[in-house]
């Protein structure tokens, strides 16, 4: 396999590049790659948007203990054709990639004097197995009037189907797969594992959509495990107790959220407590403490308001810089209140704190002069 990297520009936007690369690999010239070689475009997701680890394990459904009796490949082919399937539906989910147990192939050894033989070459029996595991249409066929389409089936259920596919025809016999080769189900290579408290399990991650929330998502992944769980396959093991596949998570960013989000909220509730107090402390006068510190709140919810619509993330960078902030916003108002309240405690403009007209307390002689 191969991985090419590429790094846009800040001011890039994220679906717009993704749609500019498929365009992009779309448009090549027939040839430029190799045959059999198709191009794919990872998921739309970040380094970050692991959000949901997860384990496939046999437990009994009513005490909910584990049970065991499942192999490896047993709870990969469910992972594979079942469970990733049902929460790649959710929405905001990008990516559910399986880790852990066997794969099942159909695995062709191939005996070369067998092939020496009959003169025949590894490719002849390649060909020959990709071209027995197709569905092939026959258009239709006119029966009194009525069309009937006709097709083939020929996917693969079970080896026999495989070993009974014909390579080549000598003097009017056909020669077999299994007569050049032994064809049996097999685990396919693994470059990797998933290991759980010492044992080796079967799993599965799931990857948040880029710019989607990650709390909002993970609530919908365990709404969809809970709508599959009845569909999950159940077995009864030898000593007469049942097993069934159920979806245990071992990572879930819920606390981790909700915990980061509690902290914050603390943090800005009490640096505004703690700078209302400071502010009367200083000031000294009620009615202006109160206007200063009407500035937290409101410039709190102002920011809040402005991050959403111009779609700024919540992160904790963000919130992290609101709560430094807070110290800092009261400053202006802290000076010009206090350099209003020296000015009202000047002589010459106690008149204007006994509420007399504002207009009588100015001559034109005292106006300065230009």
């Amino acid at each position: 396999m191969s991985f090419i990297y590429i790094i846009f520009e800040e001011n890039i936007e994220f679906y717009w590049s993704r749609s500019r690369i498929l365009e992009k690999l779309n448009s090549l010239p027939p040839g430029t790659l190799p045959q059999g070689v198709q191009p794919s475009l990872g998921p739309d997701a970040t380094a970050l948007g692991q959000i949901f680890w997860y384990t496939l394990e046999g437990r009994n459904p009513e005490t909910g203990k584990p049970s065991g009796g499942w192999d490896p490949d047993e709870l990969r082919t469910v992972q594979d054709f079942y469970v990733r399937y049902s929460l790649m539906s959710a929405e905001g989910v990008s990516e559910v990639a399986s880790v852990g147990g066997f794969v099942k192939e159909y695995q062709v050894d191939v005996n070369p004097n067998s092939l020496r033989a009959y003169n025949l070459t590894i490719m002849d029996v390649m060909n020959a197995i990709q071209k027995s595991n197709l569905d092939i249409g026959a258009e239709t066929v006119e029966i009194n009037k009525a069309e009937y389409l006709v097709r083939g089936l020929g996917y693969i259920k079970k080896v026999s189907d495989l070993e009974e596919a014909v390579v080549t025809v000598r003097d009017g016999i056909p020669v077999k797969i299994k007569d050049l080769a032994f064809v049996t189900l097999g685990p396919a290579t693994r470059r990797g594992g998933l290991d759980k408290e010492g044992v080796e399990a079967v799993g599965g991650v799931v990857v948040a959509r880029h710019g989607s929330n990650p709390l909002q998502v993970i609530n919908n992944v365990k709404e969809r495990i809970k709508e599959m769980d009845a569909g999950l396959p159940q077995k009864t093991l030898a000593d007469g107790s049942v097993s069934k596949v159920t979806v245990v998570p071992f990572y879930d960013r819920t606390a981790l959220i909700h915990e980061t989000i509690g902290t914050l909220e603390t943090s800005l509730t009490h640096e505004t407590l703690i700078a209302i107090i400071v502010v009367i402390v200083l000031v000294l006068n009620l009615r202006a403490s109160v206007v200063v510190s009407s500035i937290l709140p409101i410039g709190v919810l102002a920011t809040f308001i402005i991050m959403k619509y111009a779609g700024i993330q919540a992160n904790i960078v963000a919130l992290s810089g609101i709560a430094i902030a807070i110290g800092i916003m009261v400053d202006v108002g802290v000076v010009f209140v206090e350099n209003t309240l020296r000015h009202m405690d000047m002589e010459e403009n106690k008149g204007i704190r006994k509420g007399k007209p504002f207009a009588k307390q100015f001559s034109r002689d005292s106006l300065p002069q230009s």
